[in-house]
């Protein structure tokens, strides 16, 4: 078995780094950080930055995909994807289903459906590092 070395940093993963540090984030990452995680490439590529800066800064990441059920066979296929690339990283990820067309008939808008998703990840983002937010929740998993 062949060991690939990490790569180094890219000249503007060490300009976020410095960005981070000079902009006093840095600390509030000690708690953990949930990253919402669709599957494009812009969350997949901060995903790919926060693991490597969490494994030199010892703090939990995760990641929460959630899957609206608005794109059918499509969403599916993200969700595969999410859960593969979250898999192959080490980085525990949580998947919550919601119905938001559903959700936004019986509230009548689709501002409560978003601030369901916003609970949801309110709720996750409390229990990074341990699994408790897998066993309150029925319908997530990681």
């Amino acid at each position: 078995m062949t060991v690939k070395k990490p790569l180094p940093p890219l000249r503007e993963e060490a300009r976020l780094c410095r960005y981070m540090n000079e902009a006093g984030i840095t600390p509030y990452l000690s708690g953990g950080v949930l990253l919402a995680l669709s599957g494009g490439a812009d969350s997949v590529l901060l995903l790919l930055f926060l693991a490597r800066f969490a494994r030199e800064r010892a703090f939990p990441l995760a990641a929460l995909h959630v899957h609206h059920h608005l794109r059918g066979e499509e969403a599916d296929r993200d969700e595969e994807a999410v859960r593969a690339f979250c898999e192959a990283r080490n980085v525990p990820l949580y998947v919550h289903h919601t119905d938001v067309a559903a959700l936004a008939k019986d509230s009548s808008n689709a501002f409560s459906a978003t601030l369901n998703v916003i609970k949801i990840g309110s709720e996750a983002n409390a229990t990074v590092g341990d699994n408790s937010y897998i066993k309150s929740r029925g319908k997530a998993s990681v």
